[in-house]
């Protein structure tokens, strides 16, 4: 697999330590013996990014090796002072690590109490020692007002304030607690309760130690340090994997993520309306266009007109400004144009103003933001000399680059135009002019050979899958005897949970079979006979010898559960995938299969059967369609915003007139925003509520 390098170097990749450490692992690495036998203590100095173990810690450094080589970071919680730390991967990590994680000191080692913490600081007093080193890293402004390296900043982590009290984290707890004379009975009564207990427990013992113990988003904590380090810096924040639950469905994603070649993405912006004045510079009141909708509760808004109205350029002008192409912008002559983004929260309102020579020649253009107290100027000289040698210039302009991209919110756009069935869109030159792309531009073509390409890179995507469901289940299979001697000698509780279990058992079962239609896992007969113990005809599931394996079983259950989500996201998809192109074919069918990527059925109608077809005999309007809902599916990130310009191109009037049903569950799936500019009334069918038309100045009703 090639490396791509990100051709925006003013993105930073922040990921997590892992949690278990080289030096968890071998003593030797920690500790060396004199002559005398006697143990003498060794300083070690490993670089930070070999120091961190796991399936979640190595696919963190693979994706940034792979995609931000110069410019990605580790936010480590376990030093010697127990506070959060951010290194560079090739610092040497050194210190006295016999007792890992941070030991509590005056503690012996015989004692009741944890000899390990890790304690975590006060979010709302950021530690000068973390602050400092993000300054001398280049990640944060230093305090002299030089500006710091990066204007974007992306963690790979989890997180949600739903499922975590962080007041329970605070170093004033932690402390609390050592000094505390009960704080030993506080532990030994945590040790005693049952794993029910520890649940329903609201005891201050319950909620200090719980979050060690549970696998659902686990870098909450992380999140928080992020958010607290880089606030009111004006740096763009970007958590990719802020929402999924379980470390398994990160590494998922992340897998997925280096298969399919670029990297993931989650802005929290979308794109609310446009304003363009004087559009073509006409002088026509007609291409005066002020707030266009651009979304709503369905995320996909069409926009419809005559042509010459100027639908295409809009949809240009769009792409050209969230992709930094300055040469696109400079192309598209209007006065002044505005666009809104929101985040829920806070409005985003971008303004690009261009100047105009008395004969009417462009002299260049500003760009500003208002929540941004600069904006960046670019004059005509300055985009002559990039057009002349754009190697030279973005040598030359880095600070204005910079800038560029502090000031345009990193909003991820893919762009279908009209032409994509005449030209190869990675071949335009116009997009070497692109400043803020991180790969190089895949828009959706009708050639076949893209259905060969998504077929090959799907097919890796799937084994990467099924490698890291491997893993996965490995982890979790090799502590099976540990976990079961554990339950077998826990106190007895009341066997209340039977019917629960039983229907956990019917929904796990349910996973399964449906994992193997989608062929992830192979079928096996003998499941039908002793998966599911609750299939007993036995009527003594509630007998007492059963109480002692009630928390073991919903352990077992939770953790085969796990396993399969790291099949969550693809599977997801892959159902959605194969629904909407086998219910637009008409005699065609296509299978997801595990060793080749897509596969194509035919019926033969004599015979009834299907027979299997070779990718170059679809027809190129099936090979668009599957194209184009394999990109949306599984190429787009959340908050992606589509621009699909006449999309009705060579489609038939049925795939036509379930588009919008299609992208609107795609768009709920995705989390993506569309925009349509059609000609079409198949297209837009009945949905006139989305639909706004140029020429009327608003919504047809």
């Amino acid at each position: 697999m090639t490396q791509k390098s990100v051709r925006e170097p003013h993105t930073a990749l922040i990921i997590p330590d892992g949690r278990t450490r080289i030096y968890h692992t071998d003593p030797q690495l920690a500790k060396q013996y004199s002559k005398n036998k006697e143990i003498e203590r060794e300083e070690i100095e490993i670089p930070a990014k070999n120091v961190f173990l796991g399936r979640m810690s190595s696919l963190c450094r693979e994706y940034a090796e792979h995609f931000y080589p110069d410019n990605w970071f580790i936010l480590t919680t376990n030093n010697q002072e127990g506070q959060p730390w951010l290194v560079h991967p090739d610092q040497p990590i050194k210190g006295e690590y016999d007792n890992p994680p941070y030991p509590i000191p005056g503690v012996p080692e015989n004692s009741d109490k944890p000899i390990y913490w890790q304690p975590f600081i006060d979010q709302e007093t950021l530690d000068n020692k973390l602050v400092n080193e993000a300054e001398k890293l280049g990640l944060l402004p230093k305090r002299d007002g030089a500006d710091g390296q990066y204007s974007r900043i992306i963690f790979l982590g989890n997180g949600t304030d739903s499922h975590t009290d962080y007041k329970w984290w605070l170093q004033k707890t932690w402390d609390s607690c050592i000094n505390n004379v009960e704080y030993e009975s506080w532990f030994k009564i945590y040790q005693l309760l049952t794993k029910e207990g520890k649940k329903k427990d609201n005891g201050k013992a319950s909620k200090l130690f719980a979050p060690y113990n549970t696998q659902k988003y686990q870098y909450s904590h992380y999140v928080e340090v992020i958010k607290a380090l880089f606030k009111d810096t004006g740096i763009w924040l970007e958590f990719p994997l802020l929402d999924y639950e379980y470390e398994s469905q990160m590494i998922s994603r992340i897998s997925d993520a280096i298969y399919r070649g670029f990297p993931l993405h989650h802005t929290p912006y979308s794109l609310e309306k446009i304003s363009v004045n004087n559009l073509f510079r006409m002088k026509n009141p007609d291409f005066d266009y002020s707030d266009i909708p651009l979304t709503n509760s369905s995320h996909i808004q069409i926009i419809t007109s005559p042509n010459g109205f100027g639908k295409s350029t809009i949809f240009r002008l769009i792409r050209a400004v969230f992709k930094g192409n300055l040469k696109e912008i400079s192309s598209i002559p209007f006065d002044d144009a505005t666009l809104t983004l929101s985040s829920g929260t806070e409005d985003l309102i971008l303004s690009i103003n261009k100047k105009y020579s008395p004969s009417q020649q462009e002299q260049g253009y500003d760009i500003s933001l208002n929540t941004k107290p600069e904006g960046v100027e670019f004059t005509r000289k300055n985009l002559d000399d990039q057009f002349r040698d754009l190697k030279r210039w973005k040598e030359e302009n880095q600070p204005k680059i910079k800038l560029l991209r502090k000031i345009i919110p990193p909003l991820p756009i893919r762009f279908l135009s009209s032409e994509r069935l005449f030209h190869d869109p990675r071949q335009e030159k116009n997009y070497i002019y692109d400043l803020f792309v991180e790969r190089e531009e895949s828009n959706v073509l009708e050639n076949k050979s893209r259905g060969e390409e998504f077929s090959e890179s799907f097919k890796k995507r799937l084994d990467g899958v099924l490698t890291d469901y491997a893993i996965v289940s490995h982890k979790i299979d090799t502590t099976f005897p540990v976990r079961l001697l554990d339950d077998v000698t826990s106190q007895p509780g009341i066997f209340k949970d039977y019917d629960r279990l039983k229907e956990s058992f019917s929904d796990l079962d349910k996973k399964r079979q449906q994992l193997e239609t989608t062929d992830f896992l192979s079928f096996r007969n003998w499941y039908k006979k002793e998966k599911n113990p609750f299939e007993s005809d036995k009527n003594d599931l509630h007998s007492v010898q059963l109480l002692q394996y009630q928390d073991f079983l919903h352990d077992y259950l939770e953790e085969q559960s796990e396993k399969y989500k790291v099949f969550d996201w693809i599977n997801d998809r892959c159902q959605a995938f194969e629904d909407i192109i086998n219910n637009l074919l008409i005699y065609t069918r296509i299978r997801i299969r595990k060793d080749t990527g897509f596969a194509f059925y035919n019926l033969h109608k004599e015979s009834g059967r299907y027979h299997e077809l070779d990718l170059h005999q679809i027809s190129s309007g099936e090979m668009q369609q599957i194209v184009m809902y394999y990109d949306f599916l599984f190429n787009c990130d959340p908050s992606t915003v589509v621009l699909i310009d006449e999309p009705e191109i060579s489609l038939h009037v049925n795939a036509q007139e379930n588009l919008i049903e299609n992208i609107e569950e795609i768009a709920q799936k995705n989390k993506l925003q569309f925009l349509i500019a059609t000609h079409s009334p198949f297209v837009i069918n009945s949905r006139w509520d989305i639909t706004c038309d140029l020429l009327l100045g608003g919504y047809d009703e």
